[in-house]
Formats: C-alpha cells, sequence, structure tokens
C-alpha cells in the first residue's frame, strides 16, 4: 500500500518536506473530499504537525480552538537549538512546529477527533 493510500485510511499524511508531489496528492485528495489536511513532518528526534481546514471549506467552532490550543501548549517541545524559532499556531491552520516524533501519530489522531467533534459531520472510518 502506497503512503498516499496509508494516508487515506488512517486521515493524516506523515511525509517529508521534500516529499512535494505526494503532499500535493494528498492536499488535492482531502479538497476533494472536504477532509482536513493535517500533515506530520518526521524529523531527526522530533515532528512537525499541520491541521489546515481550509480542504473543509468550514471553520472549527470557538470550543474546538480552545481544545487544540491546551493541546499544542501540553505537547510543543521548544529544543534549545530551535529557542530562535518561532511559535505554534492554532486555528483554522493549526501549526504545532516541535513535538516528540513518540506523540506524532497520537496528537494528528487527537486533531483529527476534536476537528470530528466540532463539525459533527465527518465519517469516522476515514481515521481509523
Amino acid at each position: 500500500m502506497s503512503e498516499l493510500e496509508r494516508a487515506k485510511k488512517r486521515g493524516y499524511l506523515v511525509a517529508r518536506r521534500s516529499q512535494h508531489r505526494l503532499i500535493d496528492a494528498y492536499w488535492r485528495w482531502c479538497e476533494a473530499q472536504r477532509r482536513p489536511f493535517v500533515h506530520v513532518r518526521p524529523k531527526v528526534r522530533y515532528a512537525a504537525i499541520v491541521l489546515d481546514m481550509d480542504t473543509t471549506n468550514r471553520r472549527l467552532s470557538p470550543e474546538a480552538m480552545a481544545q487544540l490550543s491546551c493541546m499544542v501548549r501540553e505537547f510543543y517541545v521548544s529544543p534549545a537549538v530551535y529557542r530562535h524559532v518561532g511559535g505554534y499556531g492554532v486555528g483554522n491552520y493549526t501549526y504545532l512546529p516541535h513535538t516528540t516524533w513518540l506523540n506524532a501519530h497520537r496528537i494528528a489522531r487527537h486533531m483529527l477527533k476534536i476537528v470530528e467533534l466540532s463539525l459533527g459531520t465527518l465519517d469516522p472510518v476515514w481515521y481509523s
């Protein structure tokens, strides 16, 4: 099974920044399916995670944004080497630039659960 097919099944993509074609293909699939675009970008010991609601043409509720904010603050890791890099952003485009690789999949699944609860209409099968 290709990484694109795995991403469709689990609801989020795991891809390095250099995998432009794969990232673009997943973005287009999310847009066509009106699913949130979630991208886990592996680093050496860490990962960056993006949640983008633009592919859904919908917006998160204030409660969902508050939940995302709490989660991102809890899992944000700012290693000394990255102190000069900006922090995270939370909203309809949520960016967690540094978290441990061990937590990355759990965070992505939790982001999707928050989106599902906020929108109330997403089929839960697609992120199982």
